[in-house]
């Protein structure tokens, strides 16, 4: 109940302070960095014709990243989300404008570009791993393999994709088919984004709850929240089992605070990050008691929700709450760009959210700014003593 009660006073008072100053001083200069990559950072490889005619398809292929001292991950394997998901799902996130800033084109990203993913792979010097569904031969799996699926829970959600439990599943196969090895998984860091998908089926069928709920509504939501975490806890042990030595899993990012749930452009909605703060305090449980329990590997939290409250409170994206995209975008939570009364901003860059659920790719290097240093420290077993 300490804990809880310490979540909750943060979240109350939460304001632009220290640590979101130092950032917004090394942000100075990103507007008008326009649609140009930083120098340097990467080139347009694979060029071939678009499946609509509408021009080349490249495909972005980073250049040397930087790397972390000590462990250095060889590959990448992603599961999750559609904060993760670099086209397993079929959806909207192939339309236009997504992919709009990079590369140019919808590529099954949910973004107008890039995402946690892959500044996630630019930090270990490699390139994005590639998708599932797209997988045509061993050798495609040389920088890892990403499982996520847009829309995807611990638990089966609204959307009919595979859930985090199958995805692991299909490593498995890999693994029992010889195509990733042993070695493979214990060289690697894995990556686990869960970001709310159970929350929202979950709201979905008890609207009540965002209504006029009574205490049995509360007593019900705290235990469906602690059915997601014990869920995640199962599916890391089992990576753990399977041989992964390096893990790391976002925390749940301010629901309140995303254009769908605002109050206004400029205003979060607190009430609903009562479940972000509980579902983080017992996840960080969760996790101290997974690394005292297996002392030869590590996992990290990337602390989602406060590092998108301190970059949203820097004043570099404003306003803060409002999507890029806007108006008449389809009825699925803003996704798509179905006519002109669905209007694109003048600025990407000055936006942190693409549609009222995603960030931005600006937002996303904005945020990977401040998750950086917890990545630096993965190779650190004090990390188990302060997660």
């Amino acid at each position: 109940m300490h804990n809880l009660t310490a979540a909750l006073a943060a979240v109350a008072t939460l304001t632009p302070n220290s640590a979101a100053a130092n950032f917004a001083f090394r942000r100075k200069g990103r507007k008008g960095e326009g649609n140009e990559r930083a120098k340097g950072r990467g080139k347009m490889v694979d060029q071939q014709k678009g499946e609509d005619g509408g021009g080349e398809r490249k495909r972005w292929q980073w250049g040397g990243g930087v790397q972390a001292d000590g462990f250095q991950a060889t590959k990448l394997f992603v599961f999750g989300d559609s904060y993760a998901d670099t086209g397993n799902r079929e959806s909207t996130a192939i339309s236009w404008p997504y992919g709009i800033t990079t590369p140019g084109y919808p590529d099954g990203r949910f973004s107008d570009g890039l995402i946690l993913t892959d500044f996630v792979a630019e930090f270990y010097g490699m390139d994005t791993p590639v998708a599932y569904t797209k997988i045509n031969k061993t050798s495609d799996t040389r920088y890892g393999v990403n499982f996520a699926y847009g829309g995807a829970g611990v638990f089966d959600t609204l959307t009919p994709v595979p859930n985090i439990t199958t995805q692991i599943d299909f490593l498995e196969e890999l693994v029992n088919e010889s195509v990733i090895s042993t070695t493979d998984l214990e060289s690697s860091l894995f990556l686990i984004s869960c970001v709310g998908n159970d929350y929202l089926t979950y709201l979905a069928t008890q609207p009540e709850i965002l209504l006029n709920p009574d205490l049995q509504d509360l007593i019900n939501a705290l235990e469906e929240i602690s059915r997601v975490v014990d869920q995640i806890a199962v599916n890391l042990k089992r990576l753990i089992d399977l041989g992964a030595m390096k893990i790391a899993v976002t925390s749940l990012q301010t629901l309140g605070c995303l254009p769908v749930f605002a109050s206004s452009p400029s205003n979060c909605n607190n009430i609903l990050d009562v479940f972000p703060i509980v579902h983080n305090v017992l996840l960080r449980e969760k996790v101290a008691n997974l690394n005292n329990e297996n002392s030869n590997s590590t996992i990290i939290i990337l602390d989602l929700f406060t590092t998108f409250r301190i970059v949203l409170g820097t004043g570099t994206f404003d306003p803060p709450y409002q999507a890029c995209l806007r108006g008449n975008c389809t009825a699925a939570y803003g996704y798509g760009y179905t006519d002109q009364s669905c209007i694109l901003c003048d600025d990407r860059n000055s936006a942190f959210f693409w549609d009222v659920v995603h960030p931005t790719e600006a937002g996303w290097r904005a945020a990977f700014e401040v998750l950086k240093p917890t990545l630096e420290q993965i190779t650190s077993f004090t990390m188990k003593s302060i997660i």
